[in-house]
């Protein structure tokens, strides 16, 4: 089964095209099929003037049958497709094997050339070990103007490419999705799906700085999508939220819509402190400083009350 079916079972008179499905809006309720389901991102838009209904397939979900998140979790379970990414008919690119060219790092042999020892000497300024430029199978190009892309792929559960991020020397970076949302990614889940305990934190350089068992969310948020992909795992997995410091707030809103379903701890770093700032310290402040939800807060009211 897939998520396809179950809107096929609720609207059995749908239009299905290539990448979305159409039907008359169930909330509008205006003639003609001005609902539109986008499988590929996981929402859903009406484009009746008057309604303009616009949310995530899990959202609508909520709305269309009455549920809460976990009872709409549930629902979703029973289509079991629905947790994996959306496939688009391609074959399994490498990064060499792709338009842009890109070179991958730990295939480069010596003499090195200058935009290769350019990319690998700002990754080692930023404390990224050659071992994992090689797991992580970083690369680079150069982009049209001759200015040095360093390429971080990012793979899915099944260690298939479906998205990259290129980031410049200077820190300017952006994400490449193969066809997919962004929401719908994770930087290092080809690696820390054999964990037990996964760290969520932001970026490639946060999971280069806490280890194999951190999963880049890409953001300060968790989209529906990837919510359902981290409760999808078999077995069950713990987690451990770790945002910038400047994420905080951010930070509390994913522990408590995990914390529902899982065993969730959260670190709190300092302000304008991300992972990579401190990432001689950041295992053991991991272990030792990470706090439930409970122990977080049980820690305030004692210091309040003192």
């Amino acid at each position: 089964m897939s998520l396809v079916d179950y809107f096929k079972e609720n609207f059995p008179k749908l239009r299905e095209s290539r990448n979305q499905l159409r039907f008359e809006c169930p909330f509008c309720k205006h003639r003609g099929k001005t609902f539109a389901v986008y499988i590929e991102t996981f929402s859903v838009h009406c484009f009746y003037a008057e309604c303009l209904y616009h949310k995530s397939v899990m959202q609508f979900i909520m709305d269309f049958e009455g549920l809460n998140y976990s009872e709409a979790f549930l629902r979703l379970k029973e289509y079991q497709r629905s947790f994996i990414l959306p496939q688009k008919e391609h074959r399994d690119l490498t990064l060499s094997e792709h338009e842009g060219k890109f070179m991958s790092l730990s295939e480069i042999k010596k003499p090195y050339p200058l935009s290769a020892r350019n990319s690998l000497l700002y990754l080692t300024k930023r404390c990224v070990t050659l071992e994992q430029i090689e797991k992580y199978r970083l690369g680079y190009r150069l982009d049209v103007r001759g200015q040095v892309q360093i390429v971080f792929p990012i793979y899915d559960i099944e260690n298939k490419l479906r998205a990259w991020i290129e980031r410049t020397l200077t820190g300017i970076y952006r994400v490449y999705p193969l066809g997919i949302n962004k929401g719908h990614l994770f930087f290092g889940l080809q690696i820390a799906k054999g964990y037990q305990t996964i760290v969520l934190c932001e970026g490639a350089f946060d999971v280069f700085a806490i280890g194999e068992n951190a999963l880049g969310i890409l953001g300060k948020s968790l989209s529906d999508m990837q919510f359902a992909q981290l409760l999808a795992l078999k077995p069950k997995r713990n987690f451990i939220i770790v945002l910038d410091g400047d994420a905080n707030k951010e930070a509390f809103r994913i522990v408590f819509k995990l914390s529902k379903y899982r065993e969730v701890k959260v670190l709190m770093l300092d302000s304008k402190v991300d992972p990579a700032d401190v990432r001689k310290s950041i295992q053991s402040k991991i272990v030792k400083e990470s706090k439930s939800i409970g122990d977080f807060y049980s820690e305030k009211i004692k210091i309040t009350c003192n």
